[in-house]
């Protein structure tokens, strides 16, 4: 008896935080995938089978699409790394946006574009300089580019391609830090959304790298801040 309670309580402790609909199996029989911060399950008709995660402690950010043939493509993020498998956690592709490590904060993918998919990172650190912003995937996780790349420095200029009304301008452009979280379009890949620590929302509008990343502020109706 007391090893059940045991178990009941493990199940508690490690609560349900994501899951998704395969939108490809059949409407009447949908299949899911389910995690939380220690597993990840596909669940169908004849029952719950478990999917081996990357090697990390806890995982913090987890986000899935599904290909045309109904496979999988998982992303997650675990102890500030980020890992994708599109072989249902047979194996883990670790990211790597270059020699200065980085650390990762959020992930996410588009529901029927999986092979896209966008990081939000920090202290990534080239030249002499720590990084912050968010990188982006084309091909699985296989590689990264980052399509906003921000000085931490809060003295730095500003990335030319982030623009927002004030915010940048009064407290420097590390002031809401990277991305808490990110979405992006089911219909559009190329469109993401993502939360820092200014309450704004960050859209990135097109594919190519380098072009505008604005951030939106809820607080801004007329283009003037409001306290």
């Amino acid at each position: 008896m007391g090893a059940k309670i045991g178990q009941k309580r493990k199940i508690c402790r490690d609560r349900l935080t994501n899951c998704g609909v395969n939108p490809y199996s059949p409407s009447d029989a949908r299949v899911l995938l389910i995690a939380g911060s220690h597993f990840i399950e596909k669940k169908t008709s004849s029952g719950k089978q478990k999917i081996s995660g990357p090697s990390a402690k806890t995982f913090t950010d987890i986000s899935a699409g599904f290909r045309k043939d109904g496979k999988p493509l998982i992303y997650i993020i675990g102890d500030e790394s980020a890992f994708a498998s599109d072989d249902e956690g047979t194996t883990w592709r670790k990211a790597s946006l270059s020699q200065g490590g980085g650390k990762m904060r959020a992930i996410a993918t588009s529901l029927r574009n999986p092979d896209t998919a966008y990081v939000s990172y920090r202290e990534l650190e080239e030249g002499g300089i720590k990084w912050l912003g968010v990188a982006k995937t084309t091909n699985a996780g296989r590689t990264w580019q980052p399509i906003w790349k921000e000085d931490s420095n809060p003295a730095a200029k500003p990335s030319t391609n982030v623009h927002d009304a004030w915010i940048t301008e009064r407290f420097g452009s590390d002031w809401g830090e990277n991305p808490l979280a990110l979405a992006v379009a089911e219909q559009d890949a190329n469109l993401s959304y993502g939360t820092d620590l200014e309450e704004q929302c960050a859209r990135r509008t097109e594919a190519q790298v380098g072009s505008p990343y604005t951030h939106e502020n809820p607080a801004e109706t007329d283009g003037s801040p409001r306290v």
